[in-house]
């Protein structure tokens, strides 16, 4: 697959490089989101919008809220990591023929890197809330603290836990293209996911405007879908579900030009180290 990254590029730069891979490259891409990524995508919009009940009883089927919960988990660990590693894999050090995506090649490692990741968040997420749960019942008994700190918090626990959230979601990227490009474990991937996230500013820049993009395209989903069925005029079925169907699509478009992104970082990133080590290699020899 045809790639364009400078070693030299800048963020702004790799966004048009991300963007540029992905349109010489649609008619892959545009499968590949058509038959893997949309599920996922209609299910994470659905459910985030608690519209995934309505939605099939329309459909004439039935579904409880513990079964979403489980359908997320199971089309996270299925749809979501084969689309991401099949864009690896075309991407990577060594792609290998489209036609025929295998899929499970890089599969399991994947599989494995996004569970550790997954258990991260989890944590590190868990431990964020417990810490601002402490610090807003010790602000509330402090006599001496002034109310508009107390207003203010919530505002500044927004904005931090935001920030964590940004962090692990680029981590999280970076370190499936580390799997799925050196076949290492999960925890050597994360770790130097995250040594690369401190050299690598722009990484927070394109995981920022990814989250950015997600949210557009459910404000969309909101607005088209959301408000039409909630309104007294209530579309035709087939036409709710034609909006579901373009508004999941432009979400998988998002989540694959997020990873073109963090692949042509690495890539940037890996010919960058290895030029600098021909230039100390050569240093050697000088007389």
């Amino acid at each position: 697959m045809e790639t364009t990254a400078g070693s030299g590029a800048s963020v702004h730069a790799i966004i048009r490089a991300s963007i540029h891979t992905f349109l010489k490259n649609y008619p892959y891409f545009n499968a590949l989101t058509i038959l893997v990524l949309l599920p996922y995508s209609a299910l994470i919009l659905l459910s985030r919008m608690r519209m995934v009940t309505t939605t099939l009883s329309i459909l004439g089927l039935e579904m409880m809220p513990a079964t979403t919960m489980v359908l997320q988990v199971a089309f996270t660990l299925t749809f979501l990591v084969m689309a991401k590693s099949e864009v690896i894999r075309c991407l990577g050090k060594h792609p290998q023929d489209q036609m025929f995506p295998s899929f499970f090649r890089p599969y399991v490692g994947l599989l494995k890197t996004q569970i550790w990741n997954s258990v991260l968040a989890i944590t590190v997420s868990s431990t964020v809330s417990v810490l601002f749960s402490i610090a807003h019942q010790l602000s509330s008994t402090l006599k001496g603290f002034p109310s508009a700190g107390t207003m203010l918090f919530p505002i500044l626990q927004a904005a931090i836990f935001y920030l964590i959230m940004i962090n692990l979601s680029a981590i999280n990227n970076i370190s499936l293209v580390i799997s799925g490009n050196d076949n290492c474990s999960p925890a050597v991937a994360i770790s130097k996911a995250c040594k690369l996230r401190k050299r690598e500013p722009g990484i927070l820049v394109t995981a920022a405007l990814s989250n950015l993009g997600f949210t557009g395209v459910e404000a969309l989903f909101r607005y088209r879908v959301i408000t039409d069925h909630r309104s007294p005029g209530m579309p035709s079925s087939c036409g709710m579900i034609w909006e579901i169907f373009l508004i999941s699509y432009m979400y998988s478009v998002v989540i694959i030009l997020d990873m073109v992104a963090c692949c042509l970082f690495l890539k940037r990133r890996s010919t960058e180290d290895h030029e600098e080590d021909e230039g100390d290699d050569a240093g050697y020899h000088v007389v």
